[in-house]
């Protein structure tokens, strides 16, 4: 069996915040997403709640994070 050190792996666990349409919320959640993605792990796991779905104002947001750090987004609510 060959072993490898690639490098740390990050599990993150999220409650995004809710979407009670105002601007607070929106700037709330983008805030958010910044720290999900301010990792120098190799590989990132996130899981949780992530308050949106396709048809949702703050799905641009999400898909946003997911595209820009390669991200697969596994199951979703719809």
């Amino acid at each position: 069996m060959l072993s490898r050190n690639i490098g740390r792996l990050l599990l993150m666990n999220v409650y995004m915040p809710t979407d009670y349409g105002n601007l607070d919320c929106s700037e709330e959640y983008l805030d958010v997403c910044s720290k999900v993605s301010d990792s120098d792990a190799a590989f990132l796991v996130v899981v949780g709640n992530f308050n949106c779905s396709p048809h949702s104002r703050l799905y641009n947001i999400f898909a946003a994070v997911f595209l820009d750090n390669a991200l697969i987004c596994s199951a979703m609510q719809t």
